[in-house]
Order: structure tokens, then C-alpha cells, then sequence
């Protein structure tokens, strides 16, 4: 009957990871009236769209490779990790000339303008793949109050961010501080968990020909996985896009405020329950 059950230190973990990705989600909610006073639904509209595009090209950048980490040695483990950050960084690139032609194809289809947006899009993307790995890796080294951590201080500097930004520029055309404190948030929460992590003995870079020895053994990853994975990201992240394509930037805005607050409740415990 023990078995059916989880353990104390999986309890504990549990519970660590719930108390920084729950305070994650509540400071991410508190700061919602803000947002709504500091930006316009357009303004909100246009951090949807970028939000569920970066989310997908995060999803397919990381190939699902992560889920093979908690299976793996400590030595296979690190070289997968590896393999995510490569394989991040390509894929981001491609899927991005990918989302570009498309755009040029049917103009406005995508909703995302300029260049600094794709290309903090493309790196939004990227780095949600590496860290998607680096949760992976710290969950295998049992470093469950570390995952909390690094979703509490990503949660800390996009809130910090959006609400300086949106102080000063708020309303102002240019760059959406929104879409910049989304990325800058994924930069500090991938360079803690970089620092948190506890590696192997010296390692060489990775190379390519090691990337492509780890895509080929964990085909299954990449390859159902990544497939199934996408189904639901793409039905989750779907209506943002199709009420862009067809009712406008600002039904973007209301759906998106509208929903983050409805499904607050759910995340908080889901988010951590998952990790």
C-alpha cells in the first residue's frame, strides 16, 4: 500500500516547489488591476500573442528532450541538457524565418511587428526550451526548493519590469514593455537555475555530433511527445490567435486579462503539483 502513496521527502519537495511557484502565481495575480491601469487592451493583446507564440516555439524548440533527463546518469543527463540548449537555438531561429514567411504570405496573420519583437520572440522561445531543461535537471538532483526559487524570481522580474515599464511607457507607441519584461524574466529564471545547478566534473562544449547522438537515442521524446505536447499547447494558445486573426488586437486584451484571472486559482496548485 506504501507504494500508492508518495513519500515524505516527496511530500516536502512537493511542498517547497508549491511555495515558490505558488507565490509566483499570486504575485503574477496581484499585479494583473495594475496592469489593466498601466497598459491599454491592445497593449494587453499584444503580450497574448506573443506569450502563446513563444510558448509553442518553446515547446518545439526543447524537442521534449527534457523529460529523458530524470532517467538518465548524472553524465547523460548533463549532455542532454546540452543538447536542449543547442537544439533550443537552432530550432528557435528556424521556426521563426518559418513564422516570418508566413506572415509575409498573409500579412497580419501572425500579429507580431518589428524586428525587435521577433527577435526577442525567437529568444523568449529559446530560452523557455532551456528552461524547461534546467527544471528537469534541478527536479533529477532532487533540488526542489531551487525550482520554486527560480519560478518566484522569474515571476519577481517580469512583474518588477511590466510595472516600471508600463509607468513610463505604458500607453507610449515602440516596444511593448510587456513582451520585455516577459523575456527579461526568462533570463534571470535561466541564469539562476544555471547557477543553482550542480554539474559533473569538467565537460567539453558541446558538439554537434553529440546533439545529434542524443536526438536519435531519445527519439521517442521528440518524437510522440513533442507531437502530443503540441496538440495541447496549440489548443490552449488557439483562441489567442484566431480572436487576433479575426476580431482584433484589443478582444486579444480582454480575452487574455480575462482568462488569467479566471484560471489563477487552477495554476496555482497545478503548475506546482506538475514540477
Amino acid at each position: 500500500m506504501r507504494t500508492h502513496f508518495p513519500s515524505l521527502g516527496q511530500l516536502r519537495g512537493a511542498l517547497q516547489i508549491l511555495a515558490g511557484t505558488g507565490g509566483a502565481q499570486l504575485l503574477q495575480l496581484a499585479c494583473l488591476p495594475l496592469f489593466a491601469i498601466l497598459y491599454t487592451p491592445a497593449r494587453l493583446g499584444e503580450w497574448g500573442v506573443f506569450f502563446s507564440l513563444s510558448a509553442i516555439i518553446g515547446l518545439i524548440a526543447s524537442g521534449r528532450l527534457e523529460i529523458a533527463i530524470l532517467s538518465a546518469s548524472e553524465d547523460a543527463a548533463a549532455g542532454i541538457l546540452d543538447a536542449i540548449n543547442v537544439l533550443a537555438s537552432l530550432l528557435s531561429v528556424l521556426l521563426i524565418l518559418v513564422l516570418i514567411g508566413i506572415d509575409q504570405l498573409v500579412p497580419g496573420s501572425v500579429g507580431i511587428a518589428g524586428a525587435a519583437t521577433w527577435l526577442l520572440l525567437g529568444t523568449t522561445g529559446a530560452l523557455l526550451a532551456s528552461r524547461s531543461g534546467y527544471t528537469y535537471a534541478l527536479l533529477k538532483q532532487k533540488r526542489f526548493k531551487a525550482v520554486g526559487l527560480c519560478n518566484l524570481v522569474r515571476a519577481v522580474a517580469f512583474c518588477t519590469a511590466a510595472l516600471v515599464g508600463g509607468y513610463f511607457h505604458g500607453t507610449a507607441d515602440g516596444m511593448n514593455p510587456l513582451i520585455l519584461a516577459t523575456c527579461f524574466g526568462e533570463v534571470a529564471s535561466v541564469l539562476l537555475a544555471y547557477r543553482l545547478l550542480e554539474r559533473t566534473p569538467a565537460r567539453g562544449a558541446a558538439s554537434m555530433a553529440g546533439v545529434i547522438a542524443v536526438i536519435r537515442s531519445h527519439r521517442n521524446c521528440w518524437g510522440w511527445g513533442t507531437l502530443g505536447d503540441l496538440t495541447n499547447s496549440v489548443a490552449q494558445q488557439g483562441p489567442i490567435l484566431f480572436l487576433n486573426r479575426y476580431f482584433g488586437i484589443e478582444v486579444v486584451g480582454h480575452y487574455v486579462f480575462a482568462q488569467r484571472i479566471l484560471v489563477a486559482p487552477v495554476a496555482l496548485i497545478s503548475r506546482s503539483l506538475g514540477d
